[in-house]
């Protein structure tokens, strides 16, 4: 089987793709990486203050929410290897470059006042190796406060940045002004965007439809919070829940031993194990050591990331599983979730 590891220093939150080649993992430590073929190292893209819990890429942008309730939005050339930090690197232990953002932990709009505190602290990495390209990192990033909770999803859809908090729906343009508010009911915990609408899974077993401006309620089966959305090789929606069971439209066709944290076409997720959907059966193509939180897919290559820090690069055409065993504290871990989603 050809499987390639690439371990972090923290938790990874969120998994998501740049293009048919590369990815992106934001870290409980505040960063966002990102990872290219042949799929052995990751280099930094930005350091912040506060776990980021979500990110989505759009032509040449990255727009991304952390636990402190803002969104950012960064301008960078994944195909460059200047970044945030003015300078990518991928030894892990030299990865000291990114911006530090104001040390009170606030996280404000972009002022001019802003730009120059963080300008200096720039200029100051700097000031050994002066790179003439350092004074412009800040102009490439811009953030906007939207309230002091975590950022739990995040979808670009139709030319707009559509943010879940709290129970609310934000609706920001892609210079991150807010357009509406949208009060709830439950919390958003994940966005699909099927057939041009966008749908929401929710903190309860509900499944919301963005349309033309109005939201509109999906029936569904489950039982407890919908966790993922997708879409399979037919068209069909796929969901997943935290009452364990996969759906293909409503109907049953996995039960889990543990959550189902994601569903992506035919794979999904038991807990720690990275599954396939084959027919009326399933199979298990590698276990991590901790809970699996992020699955993305591109022709050759299925890529998951865990709470054991770790990201795992599994070859499609690979015959053999893996399991990897290790020492972990499943209660502990599921009632940090059941914390998490409230």
């Amino acid at each position: 089987m050809s499987a390639r590891k690439i371990f972090f220093n923290d938790k990874p939150l969120c998994l998501s793709q740049v293009d048919g080649k590369r990815v992106l993992v934001s870290t409980a430590d505040c960063k966002i990486y990102m990872v290219d073929p042949p799929y052995t190292g990751k280099k930094l893209l930005f350091e912040g203050l506060s776990p980021i819990s979500c990110v989505e890429h759009q032509n040449g942008e990255i727009f991304f929410g952390d636990w402190n309730g803002c969104v950012y939005r960064m301008s960078i050339d994944v195909n460059e290897r200047d970044s945030c930090t003015g300078n990518i690197n991928t030894d892990e232990n030299s990865m000291k470059g990114g911006i530090n953002l104001p040390s009170d932990g606030t996280c404000p709009s972009v002022t001019t006042k802003r730009i120059k505190n963080v300008q200096n602290e720039i200029e100051k990495k700097h000031q050994e190796s002066a790179d003439s390209s350092s004074k412009k990192e800040i102009e490439r990033v811009k953030n906007v406060f939207i309230k002091n909770a975590i950022i739990k999803s995040m979808k670009i859809f139709n030319g707009n940045v559509y943010v879940g908090i709290n129970q609310k729906l934000i609706i920001m343009d892609k210079n991150l002004q807010v357009k509406t508010r949208i009060n709830l009911n439950n919390k958003i915990l994940c966005f699909a965007v099927i057939n041009d609408q966008l749908y929401m899974g929710m903190s309860i077993p509900s499944i919301l439809r963005f349309n033309n401006g109005k939201i509109e309620e999906i029936p569904t089966a489950h039982q407890s919070s919908i966790l993922c959305i997708s879409t399979d090789e037919n068209g069909d929606i796929v969901t997943s829940s935290a009452d364990k069971t996969l759906m293909v439209n409503n109907r049953v066709v996995y039960t889990g031993a543990e959550w189902i944290r994601v569903c992506l076409c035919l794979y999904f997720t038991d807990g720690n194990a990275v599954k396939k959907r084959t027919g009326k059966d399933s199979s298990t193509l590698f276990v991590h050591e901790g809970y699996v939180v992020g699955l993305q897919q591109n022709e050759e290559w299925l890529f998951s990331i865990g709470l054991d820090r770790c990201l795992t690069a599994f070859r499609k055409d690979g015959k053999m599983k893996m399991d990897v065993l290790g020492d972990w504290d499943e209660e502990e871990e599921i009632k940090r979730l059941n914390d998490e989603f409230g």
